[in-house]
């Protein structure tokens, strides 16, 4: 739009934030802090190579 800068980001009125709703301090939110999220992601994305490879 004409007049509005792109760069400035303005939060939404009506709708809340998602971390307005979820409490830091809950047991879920603990445990999976200490996940190693990455290291799952990559298993994730690898294990059907690596059977194939296991099956050779």
């Amino acid at each position: 739009m004409i007049g509005k800068s792109p760069s400035r980001i303005e939060p939404e009125l009506f709708r809340p934030q998602l971390s307005g709703f979820i409490d830091m301090s809950h047991e879920l939110v603990l445990l999976s802090n200490q996940i190693d999220w990455l290291f799952s992601f990559l298993n994730y994305l690898y294990q059907p190579m690596l059977q194939v490879a296991y099956e050779r």
